[in-house]
């Protein structure tokens, strides 16, 4: 081989005090015969060319022109490197690499139509995102994926799990529908928790039951609208409204949604009024004393995240393509799988925020 085989890599400044990766102590041929090992992945050629200015100089030149698959490849393989996913991703959408802000999540709606900062993104996410049409919290596809990367790949790639922790609200309707999230990876999959609360306080029964049956876009998936959909909310008959009956108390009454994997446990209660006000100012049975609080407990299975047309994240956020529109029945996911999960979790999952 030659004078060769004793030549360093060039372009590098030698400095005795540094530790300089060992990769650059070998000899020129020895590079080039791992360049040509690397012939039929040439984004690792790449990859391997972009880890220091003197590889670069060595590798990028020799690199073929990289098709569409290989480029693919090579952009997955840099969402891995902690140098890149600690502020960019890939979209597989666009087939492109995306900043990130280390704070964003489900409510400071970035890439969307609603932030004209993010303009240019706006193709990427349009319709991909888990979203109740009753609140501001908005999990889009990058928000799932980059927290998965978290969790596959470590930090600081993607985001922290905490990021998709939130309060939210549909401010749309009086009295208020309250909701807090919680999410949690199970088994490699991503799970959200969305506890939805009601409350009469303030409110006659009347009123109360009135203000429900005017929620019509009220969801808890995409699937299942509250007023008609969850069976102690469903509208009674007229003799029951004329008998006083408006809502029918139940505990833990679980249900599931037939499209996508959601499972959901309904409390309907009757609790102590938290304001002391005089009985019998709007009616003669106490209700001025007391309060209706409904709650709704929905568990939702995201899947692993790693592509936006796969079937649970495609199902679960309504953008099903053509002959993926099953039922969780026929893909072999029974009622109350999700919960079942979450719930067996509980104790042995540890909740990762790093």
């Amino acid at each position: 081989m030659g004078q060769s085989s004793s030549s360093y890599c060039p372009h590098i400044k030698r400095n005795p005090t540094a530790s300089p990766s060992l990769l650059l102590h070998l000899p020129i041929d020895i590079l080039l015969l791992i360049s040509d090992q690397l012939h039929e992945t040439p984004e690792a050629i790449i990859a391997l060319g972009l880890t220091c200015k003197a590889l670069h100089a060595l590798f990028i030149p020799r690199a073929p022109v990289l098709g569409r698959r290989a480029r693919d490849f090579l952009l997955l393989l840099l969402e891995k490197d902690p140098g890149v996913g600690s502020h960019s991703y890939f979209c597989p959408l666009c087939r492109k690499l995306h900043h990130f802000s280390p704070e964003c999540g489900p409510l400071t709606h970035e890439h969307t139509t609603d932030n004209p900062e993010h303009k240019y993104l706006r193709p990427c996410y349009d319709g991909s995102s888990f979203c109740l049409w009753c609140g501001e919290y908005s999990l889009g596809y990058h928000h799932a994926r980059l927290v998965m990367n978290r969790h596959f790949y470590g930090a600081p790639c993607g985001l922290p799990l905490r990021n998709l922790n939130a309060t939210s609200v549909y401010s749309s309707l009086f009295p208020l529908w309250k909701q807090n999230w919680s999410a949690r990876i199970i088994g490699d999959e991503l799970f959200l928790r969305a506890t939805h609360t009601a409350d009469s306080d303030g409110m006659s029964d009347r009123a109360f039951r009135s203000k429900i049956d005017q929620g019509l876009h009220y969801y808890i998936c995409n699937h299942l609208n509250a007023k008609y959909d969850i069976d102690p909310l469903k509208r009674l008959r007229a003799s029951s409204y004329e008998a006083g009956e408006l809502f029918a108390e139940g505990r833990d009454v679980v249900r599931s949604c037939a499209l996508c994997l959601t499972d959901y446990c309904t409390t309907i209660e009757r609790k102590a009024a938290r304001n002391s006000v005089l009985p019998g100012i709007w009616d003669r049975n106490q209700s001025a004393r007391t309060r209706w609080v409904i709650t709704i407990v929905a568990y939702h299975r995201l899947g692993n995240c790693r592509s936006p047309l796969g079937w649970k994240w495609s199902s679960i956020t309504g953008t099903l393509g053509p002959g993926l529109g099953s039922s969780r029945g026929d893909r072999g996911y029974p009622a109350g799988f999700a919960r079942d999960k979450w719930l067996a979790s509980q104790d042995s999952q540890r909740l990762e925020d790093v």
